[in-house]
């Protein structure tokens, strides 16, 4: 996640307006749909990240920072970075021009207490008075990597959202030095607080390996899908547990560590594989795709899209949900199930006046086992 948008990474999402960039004329589409048939494995195409000449990390120096106390998590964490940079989610980076990275240890402030809020002006002070001693000199490849303790709020643009609305972001320096924000969850998903700490600290660190500068430099990522464009938001929230050598193991016997997902152009390429991997063993590739992606919503009213069930694979009924606001916005059916192979209708109605911009919503289905995948669509207001 890049700052300065509300993101929530559990199972709730919040809409990302990005006022700042306008859809291409030629997807922004108003439609009066016809349904014809389709198989139960038809579905469009899936988003493609697109390199817009930015940096990437060919071979991150992570460093794990911590407050005094925190010695111990700092250290745990530091562990699986080091065993993050060997694992099947980051090698599927090099597809991207990343390569293997190093965990560089940690590093313990001692000197200025934990803050109750930190902002990003804050890290610009903490970055730079870090890299001034030589030991933690930075260099191209160099990411500071934050671990807020348990009570401190992190807030973007001022606005206070941690483990609410986002659980952890990165950004840069003025001086062009990237750094991961990463608070303490403790909340929902059926994860411990570690296990969350380590599926964002994956998300965040495949996006700050692919995407450094998303402001002044963007690299990898699709500028179409606004605040979920990079390679670990078109994944957010799919987690899987991949074996570690001598992680203890939980009660269903396995040792590892939970990793968020990470998105692949390859996979993507392919269209009848999850384009999030690793995925889980033994799941077909099923999802609820909207159709057209680009919806235009300038005008009051109700406007019209498909919804398209898919699967590759015995996934059974898939349910699905929206966001189902009351105002301005409604979307008629807001939630359902159906058969791979049918489509729904979808009447987005809107009551009010929008602010121009691109919204761009999360479609969550689950399949019969429970397990989820996502799709992406955006409302464009001009």
């Amino acid at each position: 996640m890049r700052p300065r948008v509300a993101l929530a990474f559990g199972l709730a999402f919040a809409a990302c307006s990005t006022p700042d960039h306008e859809a291409p004329q030629d997807l922004a589409v108003s439609l009066d749909l016809a349904i014809g048939p389709r198989g139960p494995n038809d579905h469009p195409p899936e988003p493609l990240l697109v390199s817009h000449g930015g940096p990437v990390l060919k071979a991150m120096e992570l460093w794990t920072v911590v407050w005094a106390g925190e010695e111990d998590l700092g250290a745990q964490l530091d562990q699986f970075h080091a065993w993050m940079f060997g694992s099947d989610a980051w090698k599927a980076l090099a597809q991207y021009g990343v390569g293997p990275g190093k965990a560089m240890g940690v590093i313990d402030i001692t000197d200025t207490p934990a803050p109750a809020t930190v902002d990003d002006i804050a890290f610009q002070l903490y970055t730079n008075k870090l890299t001034a001693q030589p030991k933690y000199a930075a260099n191209a490849n160099t990411v500071f990597a934050f671990v807020l303790p348990v009570g401190t709020v992190l807030t973007v643009g001022g606005y206070p959202g941690s483990c609410t609305e986002f659980r952890g972001y990165h950004y840069e320096t003025n001086a062009g030095l990237p750094y991961i924000a990463l608070p303490q969850c403790q909340d929902n998903d059926g994860l411990s607080a570690f296990d969350i700490l380590t599926t964002v600290a994956t998300h965040e660190a495949g996006e700050t390996a692919t995407d450094p500068r998303p402001f002044v430099a963007p690299a990898w990522v699709n500028a179409d899908y606004g605040s979920y464009g990079e390679v670990g938001d078109l994944c957010t929230a799919l987690n899987v547990k991949l074996p570690a050598p001598g992680r203890a193991p939980d009660d269903a016997g396995v040792g590892g560590y939970f990793v968020q997902r990470l998105y692949s152009n390859e996979a993507a390429r392919l269209g009848n594989v999850d384009p999030c991997v690793p995925a889980p063993a033994g799941v077909a590739y099923f999802g609820v795709a909207v159709d057209p992606f680009n919806i235009d919503v300038s005008t009051l009213g109700p406007h019209l899209a498909h919804l398209e069930p898919f699967a590759f694979g015995g996934a059974g009924a898939l349910s699905w949900s929206l966001p189902d606001w009351t105002t301005p916005l409604h979307f008629d059916p807001s939630e359902g199930s159906a058969m791979p192979g049918e489509t729904i209708p979808l009447t987005i109605t809107v009551t009010a006046p929008l602010n121009s911009g691109s919204y761009v919503f999360p479609l969550r289905a689950t399949n019969a086992n429970g397990d989820q995948n996502l799709w992406f669509f955006s409302l464009d207001v001009r």
